[in-house]
């Protein structure tokens, strides 16, 4: 059969079209966003994922944004594709990213015709989407700076002052349908009203929101609920901190180089662009249901990893610490029985459910991957370890070993998997749920240290997930 976005379309083993797939992603978004203060600062996709099977403790293959978007795409881990961070490879390591783009190419093989509009940043050795359209920024501020001769202190702005001096908060100096996010939406629209109906579609709509540059439009920061100040307890840090960790915070990352008026006005914009973001989806999702789409598609939502706002005396990524790594999670749409399971899962699952739960037939390759049972309601998520993996960007981070995190129910560990000397941190997150305490050196925990530690090597060399439930 020919390759590529004109291959003619073979159903295998279909007795029907299989359904369409929207998928909604964002970047760099806690998973407290659709919970906040009861409500969420995002009412409308907080709506839509009560009607969902959402997953609550979804993790994130990599806390950085191209190894886990790569990740996401190919169905492997930086350990298999070699993609540990954005910049570069391990040193002396060469990429072994799949000369396919993965579980996009087995949705292609069933004659989908793929999209994504917005931020892309993968790196793969062929395109995932036959079309790919880059909405990312606006015309009025990038990400370290307003533009045009603006100044971001004339809007709020707080720009931090490390080594890359990013845009945190401000608001948006333009019309909002000046925005990325607006203009996103409107393709999007466009693209599905003109669509070839023959032939399924699976779209991706992947907003840079909420990452920097945080710039939302002025009347959504009364819209956001009340953000609470981070508790003194959670910018303290650990003078005990792994060599990376410390690297990360006071080198990096470090919040406690922002005013404590600054730090609240970071928290605030960050939510009131979760607002905004929310009303855009909103504007997407409210076409899908009034075209009669909703129903029957496959929608599915979530973010690569999510972002510090002081806990831990840290800002955005690159930690294992539940801020970095949990994500927003869930599938809606046909054929999903709404319920909540709180059973750990990775986010690399997304292709190979929605693939299921729009018709196909899983391939043996992503099987621990597929978790369409569990979205229909008629099977149980097995727990099992979930994985994930980074490296430090190089910026002024003199740090290039591999770092490996292993969840386990309710433990959660973090190994440098290239220095065995280095400190590890285990947590038990049903006793210490905001990650304060590490029990790395308490005898009762021994022997889950040591399995853990084990996991995480093994995934280091190969990348392997182990077999949940689907």
């Amino acid at each position: 059969m020919k390759r590529g976005a004109d291959r003619p379309v073979k159903w295998y083993d279909m007795q029907m079209k299989p359904r369409n797939i929207f998928w909604i992603m964002t970047d760099e978004q806690r998973s407290d966003t659709l919970h906040l203060s009861g409500g969420g600062c995002m009412p409308c996709v907080s709506a839509l994922a009560n009607g969902a099977v959402r997953f609550d403790e979804a993790i994130t293959p990599a806390p950085m944004c191209i190894p886990a978007r790569t990740s996401i795409l190919s169905g492997a881990l930086p350990g298999s594709t070699g993609v540990w961070r954005n910049r570069q490879n391990p040193a002396g390591e060469a990429a072994s990213v799949p000369p396919t783009a993965g579980p996009m190419e087995w949705i292609r093989d069933h004659g989908y015709a793929t999209v994504s509009l917005g931020k892309q940043h993968y790196r793969l050795n062929a395109k995932a989407f036959a079309t790919e359209e880059s909405f990312i920024l606006s015309d009025h501020v990038d990400y370290t700076g307003y533009l045009n001769g603006r100044n971001h202190r004339d809007y709020g702005g707080v720009r931090f002052p490390g080594p890359t001096p990013w845009i945190m908060a401000g608001v948006f100096p333009g019309p909002m349908n000046e925005t990325s996010e607006w203009r996103l939406v409107d393709r999007a629209i466009e693209l599905v009203q003109e669509r070839d109906r023959s032939r399924p579609l699976l779209m991706r709509l992947s907003f840079n929101a909420p990452h920097t540059p945080v710039s939302p439009p002025a009347e959504y920061l009364d819209r956001a609920p009340p953000v609470p100040d981070v508790p003194g307890s959670l910018l303290q840090i650990d003078p005990e901190w792994p060599l990376w960790l410390r690297l990360l915070q006071g080198t990096y990352a470090n919040a406690t180089q922002l005013a404590p008026d600054e730090l609240a006005r970071v928290r605030r914009h960050y939510y009131a662009q979760c607002a905004f973001l929310d009303a855009m989806i909103c504007r997407f999702v409210s076409f899908l249901r009034e075209t009669g789409l909703l129903e029957e598609s496959v929608l599915v939502y979530t973010s690569d990893h999510g972002a510090h706002l002081g806990e831990h005396g840290l800002i955005q990524k690159q930690s294992f610490f539940r801020e970095s790594v949990n994500v927003p999670f869930f599938f809606a749409g046909a054929d999903v029985a709404p319920r909540v399971v709180e059973t750990p899962v990775t986010v690399m699952s997304l292709l190979p459910t929605a693939g299921v739960l729009a018709g196909l037939t899983c391939p043996p390759i992503w099987r621990a991957l597929d978790f369409a049972g569990v979205a229909r309601g008629t099977a149980e998520l097995a727990p099992a370890p979930v994985i994930s993996q980074g490296m430090l960007n190089p910026a002024l981070l003199e740090h290039d070993n591999r770092l490996v995190m292993v969840r386990e129910t309710n433990l959660k560990g973090v190994f440098d998997i290239d220095d065995p000397a280095e400190r590890c941190l285990l947590y038990d997150l049903e006793r210490d749920p905001h990650e304060l305490s590490s029990v790395d050196c308490d005898p009762l925990y021994a022997n889950s240290l040591e399995r853990l530690r084990s996991i995480a090597h093994d995934a280091g060399r190969d990348g392997t997930i182990r077999k949940g439930a689907g």
